[in-house]
């Protein structure tokens, strides 16, 4: 018997409100730039960077907490007047405040976005004595700071750096600049001079007549560093110590008479007799040096490298990698399972790009992995020569498929585990159909450089680069297609959504599309600053669907919800160069560059968006049987605002029992999100009953968990339909008992402060870093201490939180919980077995137990032997 199945058809219009919420991975806790590092008398540690980044640490320098700022100018340093009271400034302006030891930050109301103000450095002599740089004036405060008095800089003078030993003596140093002062600051001399150093970067006094001053010459040519120093107050300065090729020097710091640090951009250098010899202690990258005694010392520097010692420099312990990755490709096979190549090391990854191991390969150019144990990569062997080689044990070990090579290997891809396809320069083009045991070479006669590779079925698929071509028959055919009003281009990626639908970006920062499966290519250029210069690129594409996608390129990461129609640039932690990006499914994507590593969860999208749905289009497809395969994708974290036009009178029946009426809920406003997994559901009789009738639900707020795609397995075609599955939003009902209760918020909703969600807590909220930390907004992730007056009930409405993943410490830790609850036997950790107490919950009586289930709304302590991490599903 016939049956008839109504396929709803919609066009949606999707516009984000606000940017994704891409984090940092790898580099960690952060991967920004650090300017600048403060050791308090307490052992607390301040570091500020790039971005308005701000990092603080209780542990001197084990472990770090990013502290939050709507702030993103770059802040070049930091001054504390004593253990409590502490300054940030920076690009713009960008003044702040902290009054307990950098827990918290206020900004001055001066700041303005567009002001041309640099607010270079800041110094407390004393309680009451403080100087302040910027690129225009020196201000100095007799009073703690409250009030400032301003003259200018001397004409021509850069200065970036203040040095002050006492209240009259002191020095302002920088590019071309070094000033002095032996009146405090009535007059400052030119003293560039006596040490002819093309830029100043550090300097420090040990009494009042030795001291010792650092920089490089030649404003092209920084590898040369140098450490000169004065016996008579600086007067005359003598050559110390030079480094060739230092790549830049950095601060320069003494403890005493005769310990002390010099800092190149590469290496720290330690001496304990004065100077008269220096002993290389560690290579990295490092900026600046702040010291707690003659045994504790910080370093911070560029990619977010954080080094500390604690006994003199013996051996430093790196907080961060050790050295700046430039990422060029990623592949991942699973949330897990990830390989990158950079310039001259293959990684991998088994933590879903958290950390990475090497590989015994290098120079690699492409890859691609059927599963985390199979696996192809191209080789450069140098003088435009590669091979392709083939892995089965995860990379572990590799055979060479194909020798020596006189071209290029610049992509590859494999539709199943024996046959796939990579190309190269000169126009080669090689198959195998034997997991690459042989490969064959086909060469196109226009001698393209093929630098993509991508196929949506076993038949139809792209090759492009400086030319595109097309086959639909399993490559043995190709067809040259040709993009409209552009002649010479070179593609550098290529992203296949439908067998009508690609995408490709590349040089001179264009974006290429066809709708039509390439009978017709448009070309645009990325709109934008800097975008109408030529030989800069966009290095590679990815959509999840015909409306949803990234681009990567030199100056950061796009997001487009329209198709390409309409790009946004990402709120990425930094702006670099990113080669490449990557997405598992529809909420675990990875983007990597110079110096950069992002994984967001949640498809890009962390905010509200407005979704316009048109239903004036219905398909009726007929089926001799309703067998029918829907694959159901979702998104996690994401909250849409769902808007359907009025007068919707569509019936869908399968037969005349079965009949859901007016299947869209007409002029009604959805906030919705996606949760769960990529899941296949097949029903081969009716539809099931859970997701119908939306019609039926009440107006206000309710959860879109999901939407249908059809597939009819029947004729083996692409049904165009999308189903929405709608329910009630997420909630959650927390019992507040009178007295402390440990407790955790496990939904996301737009203010997280403990006033707005607590309004009649009798205390803060207190979360655990190895002490306890007072907060005002309530965290993600932990569990915090609260107290109430009174007992009552509390229901909260909001985004559901379906997975997580929580950084713990070695010891005991406080953590969160999810919006479902957690078997306490589904957690993982990464390292394995690093978990070596039960969960513990508090009730007020009869206080701690250890649980089998974590609850949503409650805080759990647990306890670690090693650092690492808890992943919550």
């Amino acid at each position: 018997m016939k049956r008839t199945l109504l396929c709803l058809v919609v066009a949606i219009s999707l516009q984000p409100v606000l940017h994704a919420q891409w984090e940092w991975q790898y580099y960690s806790p952060t991967g920004n730039n650090l300017n600048d590092v403060e050791y308090l008398p307490t052992g607390v540690v301040i570091a500020v960077g790039e971005k308005g980044i701000f990092l603080r640490s209780t542990d001197h320098g084990v472990n770090w907490t990013i502290i939050e700022s709507d702030r993103s100018a770059d802040l070049f340093g930091i001054a504390f007047k004593d253990a409590l009271e502490g300054y940030a400034f920076g690009a713009n302006e960008s003044y702040a405040k902290t009054t307990d030891g950098g827990l918290t930050w206020s900004f001055s109301p001066i700041i303005d976005s567009t002001s041309t103000t640099v607010i270079y450095d800041m110094k407390f002599i004393d309680a009451n004595e403080a100087w302040k740089l910027t690129n225009e004036y020196f201000y100095h405060s007799t009073n703690g700071g409250q009030n400032w008095s301003s003259s200018p800089l001397p004409p021509g003078a850069t200065p970036h750096h203040l040095y002050f030993r006492d209240t009259q003596h002191g020095w302002a140093y920088g590019p071309r600049t070094l000033l002095q002062t032996t009146n405090g600051g009535a007059e400052w001399n030119d003293r560039s001079s006596d040490v002819s150093l093309f830029r100043y970067n550090g300097l420090t006094f040990t009494d009042s007549v030795t001291g010792w001053i650092s920089g490089y010459f030649g404003a092209f040519n920084d590898y040369d560093g140098y450490l000169y120093k004065t016996t008579d107050g600086g007067a005359t300065w003598a050559l110390n110590f030079d480094v060739p090729y230092a790549f830049g020097t950095g601060d320069v710091a003494f403890m005493d008479h005769n310990h002390g640090w010099f800092l190149t951009r590469s290496r720290i250098y330690g001496t304990s007799d004065g100077g008269a010899s220096w002993q290389l202690q560690q290579i990295g990258t490092f900026s600046r040096i702040s010291q707690l005694d003659s045994a504790r010392a910080i370093t911070a520097g560029e990619s977010g490298q954080i080094f500390r010692t604690e006994n003199g420099g013996i051996a430093w312990h790196s907080i961060n990698p050790a050295s700046s990755t430039y990422f060029q490709k990623l592949f991942f096979v699973d949330s897990l399972v990830g390989f990158a190549a950079t310039y001259n090391q293959l990684l991998k990854t088994a933590d879903g790009g958290d950390s990475f191991s090497p590989l015994p390969q290098s120079d690699v150019s492409s890859m691609f992995f059927t599963d985390e144990n199979h696996g192809w990569i191209g080789k450069n062997l140098g003088g435009g020569w590669s091979s392709i080689f083939h892995t089965t044990d995860g990379g572990k070990t590799w055979t060479d498929q194909t020798g020596e090579m006189p071209y290029s290997t610049l992509a590859l891809w494999f539709i199943d585990d024996t046959h796939g396809f990579a190309t190269g320069s000169a126009g080669h083009l090689m198959r195998t159909s034997n997991a690459g045991a042989t490969w064959n070479d086909t060469t196109f006669s226009d001698q393209a450089e093929f630098s993509s590779v991508k196929f949506i079925t076993k038949d139809i698929g792209w090759i492009a680069g400086s030319s595109i071509y097309k086959t639909t028959d399993g490559g043995n055919t190709w067809v040259r297609q040709f993009v409209d009003g552009v002649q010479y281009f070179q593609i550098e990626g290529l992203s296949v959504v439908t067998d009508k639908t690609v995408y490709a970006v590349g040089q001179n920062w264009m974006i290429f599309k066809t709708s039509d499966g390439g009978n017709k290519w448009t070309a645009s250029a990325l709109p934008g600053p800097g975008h109408d210069v030529g030989g800069w690129s966009l290095n590679d594409v990815w959509f999840l669907d015909s409306r949803s996608g990234w681009i990567v390129g030199n100056d950061g990461l796009y997001r487009s919800s329209d198709g390409g129609d309409t790009w946004q640039k990402e709120n990425t932690p930094v702006d670099r160069p990113i080669n490449s990006v990557f997405f598992l499914d529809q909420h675990d994507g990875w983007a990597a560059g110079r110096a950069a590593f992002f994984h967001t969860s949640d498809a890009g999208v962390s905010t509200i968006n407005e979704l316009s749905v048109s239903t004036d289009r219905i398909t009726y497809h007929t089926l001799d049987t309703i067998n029918v395969t829907f694959t159901y994708w979702n998104r996690q974290d994401t909250t849409v605002v769902l808007t359907f036009p009025t007068g919707c009178p569509y019936d869908y029946c399968i037969d005349s029992s079965k009949c859901w009426h007016r299947y869209v809920a007409c002029t009604q406003l959805f906030n919705y999100i996606h949760v769960g997994p990529h899941t296949i559901h097949t029903w081969n009789s009716s539809f099931p009953s859970e997701f119908f009738d939306p019609g039926l639900l009440s107006e206000g707020s309710h959860k879109l968990v999901g939407w249908l795609h059809g597939h009819d397995d029947l004729h083996s075609s692409l049904i165009d339909s999308t189903i929405f599955i709608i329910s009630d939003k997420d909630s959650i009902t927390i019992n507040i008992a009178t007295g402390w209760n440990l407790l955790s918020f496990p939904l996301d909703v737009p203010d997280r402060k403990l006033a707005t969600l607590f309004p009649s807590t009798a205390s803060k909220a207190f979360i655990y870093t190895g002490t306890y930390e007072p907060t005002d907004s309530i965290p993600w992730h932990r569990g915090f201490w609260v107290k109430f007056d009174s007992t009552f009930t509390v229901a909260f409405s909001g985004t559901a939180r379906v997975s997580d993943t929580i950084d713990v410490n070695e010891g005991w830790n406080l953590v969160g919980t999810l919006t479902r609850p957690v078997q306490v036997s589904d957690v993982i950790t990464i390292p394995p077995d690093i978990r070596i107490s039960p969960f513990f919950d508090f009730k007020v009586h009869p206080g701690y137990g250890a649980i089998t289930v974590l609850s949503p709304g409650w805080g759990y302590w647990v306890r670690m032997k090693a650092s690492g991490k808890l992943i919550l599903k």
